[in-house]
């Protein structure tokens, strides 16, 4: 189950620790993005979701309709 796999990867990513920063990306108002900081900087995930029932693309990423997609950005 995706909603399942998502939820594991918040679960193991600090990215997502409450304390951390958030940053929104402006995608155009059809994709929503954010981008979780781990409070010491060293764990980011670029969470993005499409709001729109079209395909889009966004961070060199195809999104299909109401799509979800976490992107770990630690390196």
């Amino acid at each position: 189950n995706r909603y399942v796999q998502l939820l594991e990867k918040r679960k193991h990513s600090s990215a997502f620790h409450p304390h951390g920063r958030q940053v929104v990306i402006d995608f155009k108002g059809k994709v929503f993005a954010v981008k979780r900081i781990s409070p010491d900087g060293k764990s980011r995930m670029l969470c993005m979701q499409n709001v729109t029932a079209e395909i889009q693309k966004a961070a060199g990423f195809t999104l299909g309709p109401y799509q979800t997609a976490w992107v770990d950005e630690t390196g």
